[in-house]
């Protein structure tokens, strides 16, 4: 049995909340890499990803912009926790892990979101079958 979100059942304001505040950080975020100021040259030329910061730019505002849609919700906050998880593994490997926290806390974010937003997510994990 699936549940679908009609005229009646709107999703609630603080997982739209959410899901527009990871939304327009992404998008923020994305326009830095387009613009390429000096401290993200730096900090992508550490991961010696210099040669793909709007390669990157571009991955992560198609995320957020399919990731605020409602009709490409579920394949954005999939593509969104991929990228946050590229994000960590890079801190990491940069050995710098405790940049890795604001990536860990948007990814959390999106998915409680999305989870608020459509309260079916949670219905599959309580469902018997």
């Amino acid at each position: 049995m699936t549940e679908t979100i009609s005229a009646d059942k709107k999703p609630s304001k603080l997982g739209v909340g959410l899901t527009g505040v990871v939304g327009v950080m992404m998008i923020l975020s994305s326009i830095g890499k387009f613009a390429k100021p000096a401290p993200i040259v730096a900090n992508f030329a550490s991961l010696h990803l210099s040669d793909y910061v709007t390669m990157i730019g571009a991955i992560e505002l198609g995320s957020a912009v399919l990731f605020l849609v409602p009709r490409t919700a579920s394949l954005g906050v999939l593509l969104v926790t991929g990228y946050f998880g590229g994000a960590i593994v890079a801190h990491l490997v940069q050995g710098s892990p405790a940049q890795s926290a604001p990536a860990i806390v948007l990814g959390a974010l999106a998915w409680l979101g999305y989870g608020l937003r459509y309260p079916s997510l949670w219905a599959s994990f309580t469902s018997k079958r």
